[in-house]
Parts: C-alpha cells; structure tokens; sequence
C-alpha cells in the first residue's frame, strides 16, 4: 500500500471510531430522556399525556415514540426506553442526534490534542 492510501485508511478508522461511540450516546439517551415519577398523582399525569400521543424519547431531537408502560410500579419510578412497547422510530431524527454527538466527540478529540500538542511542547 502507498502512504497515501494507507494515511486514508488511517483517517477512516479513526471517524468509524469516532462514530460508534455517536450511535451508543444517541441509543443512551433515549433512555435516560424518560419520566421519574415519585408519587400517584404524577404516574396518572405521565399516563393521560402518555396516551394522547405516545411518550416520546431521545435527545436533543426526539426519535423513539412508545405505548404508556401498563406497570403499576413501586415509587419513585423511571420509565425510560422499554423495547417492547416501542410504535414508532423516526430516523432522519436519530441520523439527526447521531451526526450531532459524532460532532462533539470529533470537537473534544480536535481540541485535547490541541492542548496536549501545546503541553508537550512547552514541557
């Protein structure tokens, strides 16, 4: 292999890397954009604005739309992502959220090594 096509695959695996962890925090946050609910009067809130329209997860944009949990939990409770009750799965929001975390996490990458790039020079 030449040390351009080389230096391609290099970058390549480098954002392939980059984007997995995207994915993972997209698929995380869906589940951590649920509902806490810590009293009755709140879980009969969360199932009235649950059953107009569904509950729907994902952050910043949502991407998940999913039926109202029939659980008659122990308080506090999360309801968060619950695969078997999911309705609806919008992509272009996903793809959205995923190309916004793959952003940050390649801004944080740029910017660390910046300043390790400054630190060992100047140490």
């Amino acid at each position: 292999m030449s040390k351009f096509r080389m230096g391609k695959l290099v970058v390549t695996m480098k954002y392939f890397f980059t984007f997995i962890p995207a994915v993972l925090l997209t698929l995380i946050s869906a589940d951590f954009s649920g509902v806490y609910v810590e009293e009755e009067q709140q879980y009969r809130t969360y199932l009235e604005h649950a059953r107009e329209g569904g509950m729907e997860l994902g952050f910043p944009f949502h991407f998940v739309t999913q039926n109202p949990s029939k659980l008659s939990p122990p308080f506090p409770y999360k309801f968060g992502l619950e695969m078997e009750r999911i309705t609806n799965l919008n992509v272009l929001p996903f793809f959205v959220n995923v190309g916004i975390y793959f952003m940050i996490i390649l801004f944080m990458h740029f910017f660390f090594n910046r300043i390790i790039g400054k630190a060992r020079r100047i140490g």
